[in-house]
């Protein structure tokens, strides 16, 4: 009888042993940033900060010297084209509409310096909304300067951040000068050819 009953009770401690391990099992160690973990998803505003694909590209917009950017053979996302008086650059977002009966603004933020820009709507068969910086604005101050990203919020269309590129400081340097003096509106941007992408600069003058 006494057999019996030990071998019942050392049986029975066996298995509570093997439960409790069973559970302890279970509990992730503590620390352990990789438990129960499917995989990092990317949120609308990760989405957001990164850069566009394209290039800055010279060109040609109603016979004056614009830079765009967007890829290579495609319509441009962006533009900025010297403004007709003043001195200042005109901002343009291409592809962006506005909302019927909403008045629309576009917020440029390089760093931690944003501006809002009252706008207006483009024409052509793709819709635009342009806004013009003054050449006394901090914001055309680090357009010419920063080599931060530009970020560009028109209503509610996606952010585009443009990526920074000694093009922009190039241009908005020319549109300050008179006309005749190697203004964007009159001559190539630089030493770069309308058909060069930006980084590929064209031979000397001679």
């Amino acid at each position: 009888m006494r057999c019996a009953f030990a071998s019942s009770l050392c049986l029975a401690l066996l298995l509570a042993a093997c439960a409790r391990s069973e559970e302890a099992s279970m509990v992730p160690p503590e620390g352990n940033q990789g438990y129960n973990r499917v995989g990092q998803v990317r949120t609308p505003e990760q989405d957001d900060r990164e850069p566009a694909i394209g290039q800055w590209r010279a060109a040609l917009q109603d016979e004056r010297q614009a830079l765009e950017f967007g890829p290579m053979g495609t319509e441009p996302l962006f533009s900025l084209l010297c403004a007709p008086q003043g001195g200042g650059v005109l901002l343009q977002r291409h592809g962006a509409a506005s909302t019927a009966g909403a008045q629309p603004s576009m917020v440029v933020t390089i760093g931690d310096v944003s501006e809002r820009l009252p706008v207006s709507s483009g024409i052509g068969s793709i819709p635009m909304q342009r806004g013009e910086v003054a050449p006394t604005s901090r914001i055309f101050g680090l357009l010419v300067a920063s080599a931060q990203p530009i970020v560009v919020r028109v209503d509610d269309v996606p952010p585009l951040i443009l990526p920074h590129n000694p093009m922009v400081g190039d241009y908005l340097r020319g549109c300050s000068r008179p006309p005749g003096e190697g203004q964007p509106g009159n001559t190539a941007i630089g030493n770069v050819s309308s058909a060069a992408p930006a980084g590929n600069t064209a031979a000397p003058a001679q």
